[in-house]
């Protein structure tokens, strides 16, 4: 189960999904070789709008116990955005 966390919901969630985005940022960058291909995003699971999200084990649990306990993806560019916008206006 995931957790939901919004941009708008202060800013403790505000600073979460920032670090969640940061971190999958970087992950996309240093696992993934080379850049996504045209019309391709790097999306990450759990999402960047989830308490578990890619940032998770900033802020729970011990040293680095939810370390790397997501996974990362390039997946189309339009699918991934409408996901996005779908899971915003929920």
């Amino acid at each position: 189960m995931v957790h939901r966390i919004t941009e708008s919901a202060g800013a403790d969630s505000k600073t979460r999904y920032d670090e969640n985005e940061r971190v999958r940022k970087l992950d996309c960058n240093e696992s993934i070789p080379g850049a996504p291909a045209a019309g391709k995003d790097c999306e990450e699971y759990p999402f960047c709008s989830s308490a578990e999200g890619v940032a998770r084990y900033l802020y729970e649990g011990t040293g680095d116990e939810f370390k790397d306990d997501f996974s990362v993806r390039y997946i189309d560019s339009a699918e991934n955005q409408e996901a996005g916008r779908r899971l915003v206006s929920l």
